[in-house]
């Protein structure tokens, strides 16, 4: 893992529609990227991070009605006071990725071996994972469907119903965004002021 090139007890990355990181190392992430004010969204947001990202009581939030967050790194984890927000996350790493989302839709890829883990606040539509040798998890707390596919050489299905495993291929419409906010109003991830 490269140097983590931006220190910061309290991380804050804010901007009044694109946010656009593109680092030559690894990030430890500690506060917030997002808006300008509060924990306001910016419209999307792009990480692309040549190292490793590591998300320790951070939250990372795009538009959760039409952005896109998008996350390049070589590996991502996050702990449990940490959240990715967007109406769609894209995910590109060499190996393990460990996200808990508050989202719509996801597409994850990974090209090494590492394990797939996403934990969703609310439900969830998997448009496209892939954990090229390894297992992928998702555990959501609503409904989850696959829009095309989820694979993986030793799939390994979440443990909360419902549940998406890299054989499913049930596919369902996007819900309204107003249904999404009422969910995201008492999500365990949602900030509060």
């Amino acid at each position: 893992m490269l140097p983590n090139a931006l220190p910061a007890a309290d991380f804050q990355l804010r901007a009044a529609k694109d946010v656009y990181l593109d680092l030559g190392s690894g990030l430890n992430l500690t506060g917030f990227v997002g808006g300008v004010t509060g924990f306001e969204s910016a419209r999307n947001v792009t990480l692309d991070i040549a190292g490793e990202l590591v998300v320790s009581s951070g939250i990372v939030a795009a538009n959760a009605d039409t952005g896109v967050l998008t996350v390049r790194a070589s590996e991502i984890s996050t702990d449990g006071a940490s959240v990715f927000i967007a109406h769609n996350l894209v995910v590109a790493a060499e190996s393990n990725v460990q996200l808990n989302t508050l989202i719509d839709r996801i597409t994850i890829d990974t090209t090494a071996a590492g394990t797939v883990l996403v934990n969703e606040a609310t439900g969830l539509t998997v448009d496209h994972v892939v954990a090229a040798a390894g297992s992928i998890s998702i555990n959501a707390g609503d409904d989850t469907g696959c829009a095309t596919s989820a694979t993986s050489p030793r799939a390994t299905p979440s443990r909360s119903r419902p549940r998406a495993t890299s054989t499913s291929t049930t596919s369902r419409p996007a819900r309204p965004s107003a249904r999404r906010r009422r969910r995201a109003a008492t999500s365990p991830w949602t900030p509060r002021a």
